[in-house]
């Protein structure tokens, strides 16, 4: 409904301010950004980690060259997320919903969950799981720190859903590089414990440049989500600066935007630039998000040494994957018996944002966009 509801209160002389994910797909995403700009309309991306000055500051120590160069970046978001069950068969909606207006541009499907509230979540009609649900606050961070204003060139990426058999669809274990040049991001998402049975959540191993652990986190109960930015000299993770030992160099420290009065502002001055995120850097952020889903919806079963021998040579991919390898097998999942979905690389057009080479390329286009259910349709002239 985001995308849809934004457009028309467009279309209506109205401002807005819309929640992550922006969009369903990348297709709307751009309508979007174009309804903003056709009828004049402040639209702001409730992208809510830009809100911090602290972050901002520094981000902008790195892209000042003050740790070197920026080698690559790390967005994860450890989550977890229990199994909703297996129907044999839908339910009804609850009595207090109109499903037909709920649905909107989706196709009215049968309930396949207990849980009708939230758990629609995990499933592709409606959502994209825990990759749209939060990747497209840790993903704008990093895409912000690196300055990049598109998509990026290619994208690949590994998962499934592990740990339990239920109606869910989305994967609750997942890997993409984003390969931009010159650093790449590599996105991962995690819903399962650190191993079977315990209350608490894993924390990011990766390492700096120099083969350090990376401070980023530790294993709790809660929610382990965060961006890290690592160059030559050193890294920043959150507000801090750290050097490839992991020592401080510097911690920033500033008062908080408050995220609503920038959009007050905003829609006060008329200007873009008032926003911390215009529906711009949105629509690109959670384009992002969209693109790892793509490549996990095209790929097929495959073996650990298929994951491998399509990473290639890349280093730190492999380390990931490594990762990735220890974190399920400590949730009792062995990657010989119950395989990976791979998707192997996909050429991106940023300027068309169409995809241009790979395997199954025409099924990954096709999910650019959906069809969409009268009368709640985004048209191509908005």
């Amino acid at each position: 409904w985001h995308a849809l509801s934004t457009i028309w209160a467009c279309q209506a002389g109205k401002d807005v301010c819309v929640e992550k994910p922006v969009s369903h797909n990348i297709w709307e995403g751009r309508k979007m950004v174009e309804a903003a700009r056709k009828y004049g309309r402040v639209v702001q991306a409730d992208l809510d980690r830009r809100s911090s000055e602290s972050r901002a500051m520094a981000l902008e120590y790195v892209r000042q060259g003050k740790l070197g160069k920026i080698i690559r970046a790390h967005s994860f978001v450890y989550k977890r997320r229990k199994s909703i069950g297996k129907l044999a068969k839908s339910v009804q909606p609850p009595s207090t919903v109109d499903y037909n207006l709920w649905s909107g541009p989706a196709r009215m499907m049968p309930v396949m969950r207990e849980r009708f509230e939230y758990n629609w979540h995990w499933f592709w009609e409606y959502a994209g799981g825990e990759a749209t649900n939060n990747g497209p606050h840790t993903l704008d961070v990093v895409r912000h720190g690196l300055g990049y204003m598109g998509l990026p060139k290619r994208v690949m990426a590994f998962g499934g859903r592990f740990g339990y058999d239920d109606s869910g669809e989305t994967p609750n274990t997942q890997v993409a590089i984003l390969d931009y040049d010159p650093a790449p991001i590599y996105f991962e998402v995690r819903g399962l414990p650190r191993k079977s049975g315990d209350p608490l959540m894993d924390a990011n191993h990766m390492k700096s440049s120099t083969g350090v652990p990376i401070q980023a986190g530790k294993e709790r109960t809660g929610t382990n989500n965060n961006a890290v930015i690592i160059c030559q000299d050193g890294y920043v993770s959150g507000s801090t600066v750290y050097d490839n030992n992991g020592k401080m160099i510097k911690q920033f420290k500033a008062k908080g935007v408050n995220k609503g009065q920038r959009f007050i502002n905003a829609i006060r001055s008329r200007k873009i630039s008032d926003l911390r995120v215009d529906i711009l850097e949105g629509h690109i952020s959670t384009s992002l998000c969209h693109m790892a889903n793509i490549a996990w919806q095209v790929g097929r079963q495959a073996s650990p040494a298929d994951v491998k021998n399509a990473i290639g040579a890349d280093q730190t991919a492999l380390d990931v994957y490594q990762g990735y390898q220890n974190h399920l097998a400590a949730n009792g999942v062995n990657l010989e018996k119950t395989r990976s979905t791979l998707g192997t690389w996909l050429e991106m057009d940023s300027d068309k944002e169409r995809f241009t080479a790979g395997d199954n390329l025409d099924a990954a286009n096709a999910l650019l966009r959906r069809e969409y259910r009268e009368p709640f349709v985004i048209r191509d002239k908005v």
